[in-house]
């Protein structure tokens, strides 16, 4: 198998695979964006609780979710940089044919 086709099989798994995070990536966002409370902000507005803000409110798992996803993004963009520069290279070598007898 030639390189090309090896990394051109390659992206298609992993362009299906980022599809598929990319749902991930929505859901998580949605979910922050209901449950996530930043301490922090909390204090630099002055708001005090009579309790500590439960756990679920930082949403770490989200969070992790999308750096994966991120770095599964710039992978991509990486790989997809190379397969394309060895099309173009190949696109642009000279075919050689032989002549006809």
């Amino acid at each position: 198998m030639t390189t090309l086709r090896v990394f051109t099989q390659l992206m298609i798994v992993f362009s299906a695979l980022l599809f598929l995070m990319t749902i991930l990536d929505f859901l998580a966002l949605h979910d922050i964006s209901h449950e996530y409370v930043s301490a922090s902000t909390l204090n630099n507005l002055d708001i005090r609780l009579s309790a500590e803000l439960p756990e679920y409110t930082k949403t770490p798992d989200e969070w992790t979710a999308l750096r994966i996803s991120t770095l599964a993004r710039f992978i991509f963009l990486i790989l997809n940089t190379a397969v394309l520069l060895l099309c173009l290279r190949r696109l642009h070598r000279p075919v050689y044919h032989a002549p006809s007898s």
